[in-house]
């Protein structure tokens, strides 16, 4: 007796004996044998609406990803192209700012030199002008 509120499932098994009980035969899903009917062997087309045949797919499949691997590999290309430009550029212009700099420095050192200068001959002209007066 069945316990309630249980389900039961009943399974068909794969394989099992005949009523003699001594040939063995299999109850599994029937396999049907296409190998002589090559115009079977493939895939329904839903734009050509035709039969295509599997090695035809399989080629045009490769050929595709072929074709995209190549292109994503001269993309990957241009962009490694793309960076190295970059940097070299960067690099390039990094090293003008550090010649700009280094000029600025140059001509800030000058400037106070000049000023200095310009600071003593003003005190001295202010010297000789209390000399004479």
């Amino acid at each position: 007796m069945p316990l309630p509120n249980v389900k039961t499932t009943y399974v068909r098994p794969i394989c099992g004996y005949t009523e003699d009980h001594n040939a063995f035969t299999e109850l599994s899903s029937p396999r049907f044998d296409l190998s002589g009917n090559a115009a079977t062997d493939g895939y329904y087309d839903r734009a050509n609406q035709s039969l295509t045949p599997i090695y035809e797919a399989k080629q045009k499949h490769v050929d595709k990803l072929n074709s995209e691997h190549i292109s994503l590999f001269s993309k990957v290309e241009q962009i490694e192209k793309l960076m190295t430009c970059m940097q070299l550029d960067s690099k390039q212009k990094n090293k003008r700012i550090d010649d700009l700099n280094q000029t600025i420095e140059s001509q800030r050192k000058v400037v106070l030199d000049l000023q200095l200068d310009n600071e003593n001959l003003s005190l001295q002209l202010n010297e000789e002008m209390q000399q004479r007066s």
